[in-house]
């Protein structure tokens, strides 16, 4: 049984990312399934057409949204009047934060991997979510979000979405974090997208995520490239749906790629070095890969044989 986050880190340490370690939180860890109520009335829902697919977190969003709710979630905890809460969940949510400061304060040292520390605050965001109030908490993050209007894209990603929804297609994004993040981000991006462009455009926009059950403590995850293969593959036995184009950012991006029709084009956006050193492992030799960076607002496209890695 795994207590504090001192002793979530020295496991992960030790062996690796390891997802089961929710379990000991009381979680059901299951795979995303299109038979789930959530997943179901969405696919339903989905009109059958050509398709744009692309990851969310640093393909579009300039970040990890999953980091912005950790953060949200403390300020959120701090709020709380001390008369409505459990004393001693607060004790030990204060110890754990301590030490998930530490922790991230190394990261952005680059004393730890980066990873790792998102893996420790998504277990401190588990841990402790329903100890005080989910559904307020929901409502304390949809008025954050709403007010300061944090949509944050890279320029590259918001174009290629545009031209899609130009030429009569539908965007559609998988990503593996929770639902109760994206579901009131993707709202933001579609009012975004409507100021921009047109509300007619941003209803063309749609989404699947990690579904996190609460009530009955039951993850339903797409957190790995052979979840997200076979969730898609769900999708498509059950609607007729094309897939033209996709975009991605890191090793796991692979399975949009998979997907897509041969001859099309998939887009790297700012990829991680291991998207590079195994580019030969897992590419498609019928796709067109294009690896774009962006910096300070300048994107620029770049090919994989002139790329040396020190």
């Amino acid at each position: 049984m795994i207590g504090s986050l001192k002793q979530l880190y020295e496991i992960l340490v030790k062996n690796g990312k390891d997802w089961d370690v929710l379990e000991s939180l009381g979680y059901s860890i299951k795979n995303a399934d299109s038979n789930v109520k959530y997943y179901q009335y969405k696919i339903d829902t989905l009109p059958e057409w050509k398709y744009f697919i692309s990851d969310l977190d640093w393909t579009f969003y300039r970040g990890f949204t999953i980091e912005l709710t950790i953060d949200y979630f403390v300020n959120y905890v701090k709020s709380l009047s001390i008369n409505s809460i459990s004393l001693e969940s607060y004790k030990n949510f204060i110890e754990d934060y301590y030490y998930f400061s530490k922790i991230k304060q190394k990261a952005y040292n680059r004393e730890v991997d980066f990873m790792l520390y998102l893996d420790v605050g998504i277990y401190f965001l588990y841990k402790y979510i329903d100890k005080f109030d989910y559904e307020n908490f929901i409502k304390f993050l949809r008025d954050i979000l709403h007010m300061k209007l944090i949509v944050n894209p890279y320029r590259f990603s918001i174009k290629k979405l545009n031209e899609v929804l130009q030429k009569g297609m539908k965007f559609l994004f998988i990503s593996w974090a929770s639902h109760f993040i994206f579901d009131l981000y993707l709202d933001l991006l579609k009012k975004y997208i409507s100021n921009l462009y047109g509300k007619d455009l941003a209803n063309n926009i749609y989404w699947f995520w990690s579904y996190s059950d609460f009530e009955n403590k039951t993850i339903y995850n797409l957190w790995s490239y052979e979840q997200k293969r076979e969730f898609i593959k769900q999708i498509k036995d059950r609607k007729n749906i094309e897939i033209i184009w996709g975009m991605g950012d890191t090793i796991s991006d692979f399975w949009i790629a998979d997907n897509v029709n041969c001859k099309s084009d998939f887009y790297f956006v700012n990829p991680d070095y291991k998207v590079i050193e195994n580019f030969e492992k897992y590419k498609r030799d019928d796709i067109n890969y294009h690896f774009i960076n962006e910096r300070k607002g300048f994107y620029f496209e770049y090919f994989i044989d002139n790329i040396r890695i020190f």
